[in-house]
This record gives structure tokens, C-alpha cells and sequence, in this order.
């Protein structure tokens, strides 16, 4: 039996990877196929792509990856500490390194501290508060944990090719660690910015104890 090989490799492949139309190309860390069209490299099979990974013991992580308006993203973290700490989540959209896209926010939080709904907005602002702080009804006996998703996107100007705003939307839940008695808080927050969209900082809040922290990005073609 004959054999073909093609190209192969331990990331993503891009259009300098691939120099002809049809040309393939294997991710052998992430056994993903893909192949050269037009004018891009797109994957053979399944709609959702991991296309970032990390985890370590930081509390806060910066991310320089540039977000392409043909995709809608979608993010996961997760963050602990075993100290005992109140605090919000922090996001910045940014155009590439430190600088900062300007925005709006709007987050919706409850916890097991109040009866009803307590809400919070905020525009042109460069920093997106997630209110997530835990609720400190219950003393964690072994640390606080956060579990957040949102999902990222473009909002198209005059049409499919152009990008003037990006949305970002989820949810944060945190609790103590390992208790059936814990207090909870949960917080839906909807974020608006403008402006090139070359990487993310996220920043749990813990500062103290031994921390755990890991931020998982898929993305799914638009079109």
C-alpha cells in the first residue's frame, strides 16, 4: 500500500506553512488536520478549535493573540487560591501589549449575602468588572474557586468585511472550595469595546495563597 505523507507539525499552520490550494498539513499535538484554501488555512472536520491553552499558578495572565472577526470565540477559566480573599475579576480587551481598548460594561450579580439583584455599568472605561467577589457567608475551610465562561464576537459595521466594535458576554460562578456548605456567588456581565483586538488580559483577583489559575480558548467559524 502506497503511503502519503503530508505536511505535519505541533500547531496551527498558517499561509507562509502552506504554499498551494489543497495543500495539507497535520497538528500532531492536537491531531488536527488542515488544509490551504484561497486565501487562509482552515481545519478538516469539527466546527470548534482549541487555538490557546495555559495553566499555572499566576493571578493574573496577559494573552497576545489576535482575534479574527470571522470566528466567535469562547472562554474558559478557572481560578483558586486557598486564601481567603473578596475580590472581583478583572478584563482587559487590548489592542496588542499593555494598550487598552475603551468600552462599556453592564454586570447582573447575586449571592446567597442579598435578596434580590445588585447591578453595576460602567463606559468608557478600560478595565470590565466582573463582580464575582465570593459572598464570605460561609469561611472556606481550603480556598475560593472561580469558574467563568464568555463567549467573544465581532459586531459588524457596514458589512461582513468590517469591524468596529467587539462583544464579549458570560457568566462567573465562585465558591469555596471542597464544601457542601458553601456560599456562592454568580454574576452575568455583557462587555462592548472598539478598536483592534490583538490580545486579553484576565486577572482572577488572588493575590495571596497558593493559587491556581488556567484559561482555555476555542473558537468556531463564523461563516
Amino acid at each position: 500500500m502506497a503511503i502519503i505523507r503530508v505536511k505535519r507539525g505541533t500547531s496551527t499552520p498558517n499561509t507562509s506553512n502552506l504554499s498551494y490550494i489543497g495543500e495539507l498539513a497535520f497538528d500532531y499535538n492536537n491531531n488536527a488536520l488542515f488544509a490551504r484554501s484561497a486565501s487562509s488555512v482552515v481545519k478538516i472536520g469539527g466546527e470548534t478549535e482549541l487555538v490557546y491553552y495555559y495553566q499555572g499558578s499566576v493571578a493574573a495572565l496577559s494573552i497576545n493573540y489576535v482575534f479574527d472577526r470571522n470566528y466567535i470565540y469562547k472562554v474558559h477559566v478557572l481560578a483558586s487560591t486557598t486564601s481567603n480573599q473578596l475580590v472581583n475579576t478583572l478584563i482587559n480587551y487590548r489592542v496588542s501589549g499593555v494598550t487598552n481598548n475603551v468600552g462599556s460594561f453592564i454586570n447582573l450579580n447575586i449571592n446567597d449575602v442579598y435578596s434580590g439583584v445588585s447591578k453595576a455599568s460602567s463606559s468608557n472605561t478600560s478595565s470590565f468588572t466582573v463582580f464575582d467577589a465570593y459572598s464570605g457567608t460561609v469561611t472556606p475551610s481550603s480556598g475560593i474557586t472561580k469558574v467563568m465562561d464568555f463567549e467573544i464576537s465581532a459586531a459588524l459595521h457596514t458589512s461582513v468585511e468590517t469591524t468596529q466594535q467587539w462583544v464579549s458576554k458570560g457568566y462567573s460562578i465562585c465558591s469555596a472550595t471542597g464544601q457542601g456548605n458553601t456560599g456562592i456567588t454568580y454574576a452575568d456581565f455583557a462587555h462592548s469595546f472598539s478598536g483592534s483586538f490583538g490580545a486579553i488580559r484576565i486577572n482572577s483577583g488572588f493575590t495571596l495563597g497558593t493559587r491556581s489559575f488556567a484559561v482555555t480558548i476555542y473558537r468556531t467559524r463564523r461563516r
